[in-house]
């Protein structure tokens, strides 16, 4: 299943759900919930963070953050 990590800037995908580790509970509080749109804004380079809005929200995270929200991209 792809992750947050393969949208490049511009694109939008559907959150499938979250993978367990440390941050879960932290994730679901900033929003990261089964069914929302996400859409990443900005991309830091040498693999750092990288910046997604979930409805009016911009939300910063690191790599090892997003690789646990689950996506599903529309089909082109």
């Amino acid at each position: 299943m792809n992750t947050l990590t393969n949208l490049q800037i511009g694109e939008t995908a559907i959150i499938a759900g979250l993978q367990s580790g440390d941050c879960q509970n932290a994730l679901l509080a900033l929003g990261f919930l089964k069914g929302k749109t996400v859409e990443v804004t900005l991309r830091a380079p040498f693999h750092g963070p990288i910046a997604v809005r979930i409805g009016q929200t911009l939300i910063s995270l690191r790599l090892e953050e997003a690789l646990q929200v689950l996506i599903d991209t529309p089909s082109r």
